[in-house]
C-alpha cells in the first residue's frame, strides 16, 4: 500500500510541476483573458495537487490512517463503486463530446469540431488499448 501512495505522491508532484509551468508561462507570455484562463487553470491544478501530496504524506507517516485507507481501498464494494463511477463518467464525457462535435459542426466551427473529434478519437483509442491489455491480464 505504501508503494501505491508513493506513486500517487510522484504523480501529483508531476501535476504540480505542470501547474507551475502553466502559471509561469501565462504570466510570461500572455495578457488579458488568456492569462487569466491559463493561470486559473494552473492555480486550480496547483491547489489540488498540493492537497493530494500533503494528504498522502500524512497517510504514509501515520500507521493508523494507512491501515484504514488500506482497508477502504481493498474493500470489494468500494472497488466496484469506483469502477462503475469511472465507467459512467467516461461514457457521459464521450456523449458530451460527441454532441458538442455535432452542434459545433452545425455552427460551421470546423476547427473546434475537429479538435473535439480528435480528443474523442484519442479517448476511444486509449480505451481500446487499455481494454486489450487488461483483458490479457485478467
Amino acid at each position: 500500500m505504501k508503494r501505491e501512495i508513493k506513486f500517487r505522491i510522484v504523480f501529483s508532484s508531476i501535476i504540480f510541476l505542470i501547474a507551475l509551468i502553466c502559471i509561469i508561462y501565462s504570466f510570461a507570455f500572455y495578457q488579458g483573458e488568456s492569462r487569466e484562463y491559463i493561470s486559473g487553470f494552473g492555480f486550480g491544478l496547483l491547489s489540488v495537487s498540493l492537497f493530494i501530496i500533503v494528504k498522502n504524506i500524512i497517510i504514509i507517516n501515520n500507521p493508523k490512517k494507512l491501515k484504514k485507507i488500506e482497508i477502504e481501498e481493498k474493500d470489494e464494494r468500494n472497488l466496484k463503486i469506483m469502477c462503475n463511477s469511472y465507467a459512467l463518467a467516461f461514457r457521459i464525457t464521450l456523449l458530451i463530446e460527441a454532441f458538442s462535435c455535432i452542434i459545433i459542426t452545425l455552427l460551421n466551427m470546423k476547427d473546434i469540431s475537429m479538435a473535439i473529434a480528435s480528443l474523442l478519437s484519442i479517448q476511444l483509442f486509449i480505451y481500446l488499448i487499455t481494454y486489450l491489455i487488461m483483458s490479457k491480464k485478467i
